[in-house]
């Protein structure tokens, strides 16, 4: 670790002209790629999950303002309650961890088997 933080303070002092070794060193980000042999994962469909599609969890709502310039109340769903076969017709929000997806009106959302979002435009 402390050759790290010495590279770290070497590599600022030639990119940005001076470095700091006697202040603490904060990492950001880390990145890792790993290579190697692992058994093969079980099928999605067997991952456990909160709640069945069949009875995901009520939405909560709230205003959102969409293209027409008006605040609708929206139903917002729990990304990680929703499950393979789960479908909604928008507007409807989905809130993750490291995201939000917005599915407009004239728009239905989906669950695969995979486990992926699936939106759709429906026929007019």
């Amino acid at each position: 670790l402390q050759e790290a933080c010495a590279d770290f303070n070497r590599m600022h002092d030639r990119t940005y002209g001076y470095s700091e070794p006697s202040e603490p060193t904060t990492v950001v980000n880390v990145r890792l790629t790993a290579v190697g042999s692992i058994r093969k994962p079980a099928q999605l469909s067997e991952w456990p999950h909160e709640v069945g599609a069949e009875n995901a969890a009520e939405p909560t709502t709230r205003p959102v303002l969409f293209g027409d310039g008006r605040l609708h109340r929206t139903a917002v769903f729990v990304r990680s309650r929703l499950s393979p076969g789960w479908h909604q017709t928008g507007p409807v929000i989905i809130d993750e961890a490291d995201s939000t997806t917005v599915v407009p009106d004239g728009w239905q959302v989906g669950v695969t088997p995979e486990w992926n979002l699936l939106i759709t435009k429906i026929a007019e």
